[in-house]
């Protein structure tokens, strides 16, 4: 299957998940392309049988590149086998999120979905008002780590693939609403 692991990163965080998946699913036999996303970002998804799409998330919303991502694309992205993952604090919000982020008909069709936290990786490159809205957070939520363990990233790859594996752990925790 030729995958096309398209993300949105800021301060790194996304960008390092999204590189472990790809060599995850690549080590699985699976031709992966990364695509890091830009405002503007044009992408022939013909050739490609699914795609992947990971997100910060900032002040409760999407990174705003890889919201137009899903929204220029929803049709094409519609037919293809979809996987979709989060980073940023609290991964208990992941089912609400996507019913928030994702139109119903894209929340339809993801076949795997996960959230894999985030780490302050660029503290010093991050604007006045972006450091004090993380440190509010951090201490409502605690520092959120990056949670992509070899086990849970395992099992996001298998879902997204359709592979049964019933010793791999849930990609991402139960909501608590």
């Amino acid at each position: 299957m030729k995958i096309l692991l398209a993300y949105g990163s800021v301060y790194g965080s996304t960008e390092e998940i999204a590189q472990k998946l790809a060599k995850i699913l690549t080590d699985q036999g699976e031709s992966v392309d990364l695509l890091r996303l830009k405002k503007r970002t044009r992408v022939d998804l013909s050739q490609y049988d699914g795609v992947i799409l990971g997100t910060p998330v900032y002040t409760d919303n999407p990174l705003a590149e890889c919201k137009l991502f899903w929204e220029n694309y929803e049709d094409e992205l519609l037919t293809k086998r979809f996987g979709f993952f989060l980073t940023g604090a609290n991964p208990k919000k992941l089912e609400k999120r996507i019913r928030y982020f994702l139109s119903f008909d894209l929340q339809n069709v993801i076949v795997a979905k996960g959230h894999f936290g985030g780490r302050f990786i660029e503290v010093k490159k991050m604007r006045f008002l972006h450091r004090m809205y993380m440190k509010m957070i951090a201490a409502q939520e605690g520092i959120p780590n990056i949670q992509l363990s070899e086990e849970n990233a395992l099992a996001f790859a298998n879902d997204y693939l359709g592979i049964v594996n019933e010793e791999a752990m849930p990609a991402c925790a139960e909501d608590e609403e």
